[in-house]
């Protein structure tokens, strides 16, 4: 348990410049993924084998997958400022839009696509390594 605080509370000091929004969320996951998942975080020597064991449970995608509003008003809210993201994420996911249900849904998943990115930001460092230099240490 000690080993999640620690973690946990060395990602929120690192990134405690991303305030409000999707960067906030983005943390708010990575919380999430260490604390509440079946998933042991000091099961593993490496951050790669433990982001390896969340995708391959499809934990990160169902977490992020909880954060995308589902309020119509939220997402054109959101879309304003980021709509290159619908754009990346159409490319990435080969979207078409077909109706006016189909073009909400694209936005939803630009902004899956942006908080998704920005939480495999968070979580690719060396969290676990560092972890266990500093428990060497002392």
């Amino acid at each position: 348990m000690e080993m999640k605080n620690k973690i946990i509370e060395k990602i929120k000091s690192d990134y405690s410049g991303w305030a409000g929004g999707v960067n906030k969320e983005a943390i708010d996951v990575v919380e999430s993924l260490i604390k509440n998942y079946d998933i042991n975080i000091e099961d593993y020597e490496t951050t790669e084998e433990f982001i390896e064991a969340l995708e391959d449970e499809g934990y990160i995608n169902e977490v992020v997958d909880n954060y995308v509003p589902i309020y119509n008003n939220d997402l054109y809210y959101w879309v304003k400022g980021n709509g290159h993201f619908v754009m990346e994420a159409m490319q990435e996911y080969g979207y078409e839009i077909k109706n006016i249900e189909s073009f909400e849904k694209m936005i939803q998943l630009g902004y899956y696509y942006q908080l998704e990115n920005l939480v495999k930001e968070v979580l690719w460092n060396d969290w676990i390594e560092d972890y266990n230099k500093q428990k060497i240490k002392h």
